[in-house]
């Protein structure tokens, strides 16, 4: 048997349409799991601390470690850590998610917007 070939086309035509909304799928669904909501990213830290309830926190991705050096809040920051901050309770907390650890908490200057370290395991100086 012998299909016209308009109706190859429009066959080839269906399939590449359908490849590539599957491909799109697939690649959402990577992103979505390789990328946690600030809710999950909270909903984690939540078990391991006790966090504001009232509020919810801006949660920022350390990118690059080396532009944040000279802060002593960022000494043990490694990329992908992420950073939740809760301005109105003035607390800021290092998370790295790749061990499920809180690596520093610390006081947030509103003025200012920066990190203070609070209970911190360095000797004064």
């Amino acid at each position: 048997m012998h299909l016209p070939s308009w109706f190859l086309k429009k066959r080839k035509l269906f399939v590449a349409v359908f490849g590539v909304i599957a491909l799109l799928l697939a690649a959402g669904a990577v992103y979505i799991n390789l990328n946690p909501s600030n809710e999950t990213v909270t909903d984690k830290v939540r078990q391991l601390m006790e966090l504001p309830i009232s509020e919810t926190p801006s949660v920022i991705t350390v990118s690059n470690k080396e532009k944040l050096a000279g802060q002593l809040f960022f000494l043990n920051a490694e990329n992908g850590d992420k950073v939740l901050i809760f301005p109105k309770s003035g607390k800021s907390i290092l998370y790295r998610p790749s061990s499920n650890k809180i690596i520093e908490v610390a006081i947030v200057n509103s003025d200012k917007w920066s990190p203070l370290p609070v209970a911190s395991g360095y000797p004064s100086q």
